[in-house]
């Protein structure tokens, strides 16, 4: 059991390292240009495989774990929405929750305003998806299950 949890926590982690590719994406799209030939050129194709790759392996590392935690038949409330739509749901979701609300407005109020230099736009859009997808998982049932089990067994 104590091995199969610190595997799930394992799991969980290189999700959330896989799905962090994706804002690491954004970022580097602040260097990367299809027009200028070399490591520009070169980091434009490579901000779209970077992408992928976070965005597919995360969520098959998602599907493991969704899979792995239903398994276990562990008591879990079933109306519980996903962790992208919850807030404030653990403890450690507080402080994320507090700076995500923010920063997200800040980077859609950034969609509409023409005078922003593109680099910032992609750095606070960056930012956003960063703590989009941590807020996510802070407040989902993944984060939850890992919280209880942890409680149980000390």
């Amino acid at each position: 059991m104590k091995r199969d949890m610190a595997k799930f926590r394992k799991i969980f982690m290189l999700m959330l390292c896989c799905y962090w590719l994706i804002p690491l994406s954004f970022l580097l799209m602040i260097f990367a240009d299809f027009n200028i030939p070399g490591i520009r050129r070169i980091l434009a194709y490579g901000v779209g495989i970077l992408f992928w790759t976070g965005a597919l392996s995360g969520t098959v590392f998602l599907i493991i774990l969704d899979r792995a935690r239903k398994k276990e038949n562990f008591k879990e409330d079933k109306t519980l929405s996903p962790g992208a739509f919850a807030f404030f749901r653990t403890k450690q979701a507080r402080p994320v929750d507090i700076i995500t609300i923010p920063v997200t407005a800040a980077a859609v109020v950034m969609i509409f305003i023409k005078d922003v230099p593109q680099t910032i736009k992609f750095a606070v859009w960056s930012l956003a998806l960063f703590m989009i997808i941590f807020h996510s998982a802070v407040n989902g049932r993944n984060y939850i299950y890992l919280n209880k089990r942890a409680q149980m067994k000390g």
